[in-house]
């Protein structure tokens, strides 16, 4: 089952299916000001990526103490976790102007097989300890 928006071009029928620098030139597409990938999270400016690792569901379960991820997808699922940092903003439900504080961290979640992006989020939680 794919799950998921098409993202991130395949290279090979190998795990992870992609590069770090394929996640890096996807990312620096984004442009400027707006939506990260089609969330509630409003970007100011260019995201600069702190971290690109290709664990499992069930590692990104441990990293950040969420049980929710194995409940909602495979625990050997594997994928890309992409930290970013910057100037971001969450959208408030049916508003259409940031609302609250800013937050300087955000994770974007791919399927390492596919490509595809499936999870935007924030803050970033995950500790790889």
């Amino acid at each position: 089952m794919q799950r998921g928006t098409p993202a991130i071009q395949p290279r090979s029928d190998s795990i992870p299916a992609f590069t770090d620098q394929d996640v890096r030139d996807y990312l620096s597409a984004l442009t400027g000001s707006g939506p990260l990938m089609g969330s509630r999270i409003i970007l100011h400016g260019q995201p600069m990526i702190t971290q690109i690792i290709f664990p499992t569901i069930h590692d990104l379960g441990r990293a950040t103490g969420a049980g929710t991820w194995e409940a909602n997808y495979p625990a050997d699922m594997p994928i890309c976790y992409v930290e970013l940092s910057g100037h971001l903003q969450f959208l408030g439900l049916g508003s259409r102007a940031p609302q609250g504080e800013g937050i300087n961290t955000a994770f974007v979640l791919f399927d390492a097989r596919t490509g595809h992006h499936f999870v935007t989020g924030a803050p970033a939680r995950a500790s790889w300890a």
